[in-house]
């Protein structure tokens, strides 16, 4: 393991993306470093485990697949016992192993690279789970609304997870390739729902796409944080019993489990919003996303207002017949987010670090910025490239005073202090150092969002 450690070392020395492919490219070769990345990385494996106990014992000489035998056998199911953890420990000792095997553990090599770096130099390195990624506002020119199969759909803001409901063995599976369920009430739930039928119906297990959400007492789904809160406190077993009832899970479509495996589905969005059309009994805990058929970009935008003045996060427009489920990380052009973002200049007041214990712990996690008026401070936490974030906290706090550009899609009084305003989705988007010398004001800002 020694020498994978030197490699993991060598890729997080270098900053660039480019950088990181080079020196990965010269060790793409090594057995031992490729069964490290794909045991890190594949997004299909998980430990149950972050840390490993001290060694009992400085362990015999043993060979090196004794590790990985004890990550396959913790990989292959829930929970993971004290035993088998001391066990992995004493295997790994006290040097280098256990260095690459905490990485694992964490499913993080902490070298600046995550798996799309690796997929990148060698295609399907690493397991990703599939996701179809839709495009940005810009796009909406190329969404035909004349042949009436263009819908407007209401876009949750919630936890995203596929829903697998084969042969009763009912479970959720992120965007980051962890499985989980929320205990034998909600399993009830997803038993007395319609999803089944549709199972039925095609002859084949089906896959699901929704979002978790959380109903608030007013009848409105509470914000993310909160609401992802309440789902986490049930995914580790300590969720208030009286809860349950206001999860629900907001699904827009569903594949087959082959398809799923595939990466691409032969059957187009027209074909499964019917199917849940005629399937969904409606209410219950499960539920169909809000969806309109629309003819134009004007109705689409009016559907999407209606939304935003009930403070939903916006909406989605989905051309049905020519739209295919498909892993497509660009964006499929049959697809948009009405989500329209008004761009502005603001001026650095400070550079922060990312959260603690993940990736950008050490570096840039984003910057706080405020109008040439000062009556609107918010942070931009999004929209950096690696490169941007490897320069560090320091070497953007330098640059304090100096204007960037920042996108966002609206304005909201800033709930730590009442005095300012704060950019709703506020991300980065380049650095305005030699053109610009003063930022925009929040007037300014308001009329973008508005002409957005």
């Amino acid at each position: 393991m020694e020498t994978v450690k030197r490699i993991i070392d060598e890729i997080a020395s270098v900053s660039g993306v480019k950088e990181k492919k080079a020196v990965i490219k010269k060790y793409e070769d090594n057995a031992l470093f490729n069964r490290v990345v794909k045991y890190a990385l594949d997004q299909d494996r998980s430990y149950d485990l972050t840390d490993l106990p001290e060694p009992v014992t400085e362990p015999k000489p043993v060979h090196r697949g004794t590790i990985f035998s004890i990550l396959d056998s913790m990989a292959e199911k829930k929970g993971t016992t004290m035993e088998e953890a001391q066990e992995l420990s004493d295997a790994c000792g006290s040097g280098p192993a256990r260095e690459v095997v905490l990485k694992i553990l964490k499913k993080d090599l902490r070298c600046g690279a995550r798996a799309k770096v690796f997929n990148g130099v060698k295609k399907g390195w690493v397991y990703e789970v599939p996701y179809q990624r839709y495009k940005s506002f810009s796009s909406i020119h190329k969404i035909d609304f004349s042949r009436g199969t263009v819908v407007a759909q209401l876009k949750m803001d919630g936890q995203f997870a596929y829903l697998f409901t084969a042969r009763g063995e009912d479970y959720f599976l992120s965007r980051n390739g962890s499985t989980f369920d929320l205990g034998p009430e909600f399993r009830k739930v997803i038993d007395n729902s319609w999803l089944p039928l549709v199972d039925a119906t095609i002859g084949e297990p089906t896959v699901r796409m929704g979002e978790l959400l959380v109903m608030g007492p007013d009848g409105r789904y509470l914000p993310r944080k909160e609401g992802n809160g309440i789902i986490n406190s049930f995914i580790s077993g300590k969720g208030d019993p009286k809860r349950i009832k206001d999860i629900h899970y907001v699904t827009w479509g569903f594949i087959t489990e082959k398809e799923f495996e595939a990466r691409v589905s032969k059957r187009s969005y027209q074909d499964t919003i019917l199917l849940d059309s005629r399937c969904c009994s409606g209410g219950g805990q499960i539920k169909l996303s809000e969806t309109t058929t629309v003819g134009s970009l004007e109705e689409a935008m009016e559907f999407y207002r209606a939304a935003r003045k009930r403070d939903e996060e916006g909406a989605m427009v989905k051309e049905t017949d020519k739209l295919f489920w498909k892993d497509q990380q660009s964006g499929t052009p049959y697809g948009v987010k009405l989500k329209p973002e008004a761009e502005a200049e603001f001026e650095i007041i400070e550079a922060y670090h990312g959260d603690k214990g993940k990736k950008w712990a050490y570096h840039l996690g984003g910057l706080i910025v405020k109008t040439s008026c000062g009556k609107l401070v918010s942070r931009l936490g999004n929209g950096f490239s690696d490169e941007e974030r490897l320069l560090g906290v320091d070497w953007w706090n330098d640059r304090k005073g100096k204007i960037v550009t920042g996108r966002f899609t609206g304005i909201t009084t800033d709930k730590t202090d009442r005095t300012t305003m704060c950019l709703d989705h506020g991300r980065f988007v380049e650095t305005r150092f030699k053109d610009k010398e003063e930022a925009d004001t929040l007037e300014y800002c308001i009329n973008e969002v508005k002409k957005a």
